[in-house]
């Protein structure tokens, strides 16, 4: 689908993922009007739960993503990700052989193997409802954690499944905050 696009920005929003507000796609389309040479603008995802469409129950947003975060399995939030076409055209498709870390190796390549220039915004974009096939449950932490430590070796990235692991307690930690902050 992506090589099918007619655009110069490709988002991929899933199907039960929505944007916080009508106004994104035009923050979107404005930062890639003032900054040509960028090939990815990302922002923050509120995960949500069905009965509560406006409270988040986690956050996840960086205010400046580093690429060392990817040693600890961390990435920019897919549903908020917008790449412009000719960044696909250089680095190629997702690799459909990882089956939840599929958008974890393509942006590890994006960034961290051919370094293209990216910008994080300090804002949520997504609500992106909670249980879906990689969230939900340990089973799928278990195999995307797997999945993510393949892409890394793949890519000459090197990590261990102690760093990758540090990641939950992260999630863990922020979401009783955000709940406690609620």
């Amino acid at each position: 689908g992506v090589f099918l696009a007619k655009g110069e920005v490709i988002g991929i929003l899933n199907s039960d993922d929505f944007y916080i507000t009508p106004h994104v796609l035009n923050k979107v389309n404005q930062i890639f009007v003032n900054r040509p040479k960028l090939d990815i603008v990302f922002a923050g995802v509120d995960f949500v739960n069905n009965n509560n469409l406006k409270k988040p129950i986690r956050r996840y947003v960086f205010k400046k993503f580093k690429l060392w975060f990817f040693y600890f399995g961390l990435m920019p939030p897919h549903p908020s990700i917008f790449i412009r076409k000719r960044a696909y055209k250089k680095i190629g498709k997702y690799d459909l052989r990882y089956k939840l870390a599929a958008d974890y190796d393509l942006i590890l390549r994006m960034l961290f193997l051919y370094r293209l220039k990216f910008y994080s915004v300090n804002e949520i974009w997504v609500r992106m409802r909670n249980g879906g096939q990689s969230t939900s449950g340990l089973k799928s932490h278990v195999k995307a954690t797997i999945e993510m430590k393949r892409s890394l070796k793949n890519n000459n990235f090197l990590s261990s499944w102690f760093l990758l692991l540090l990641r939950f307690p992260w999630k863990y930690i922020s979401q009783v905050l955000l709940l406690y902050k609620n």
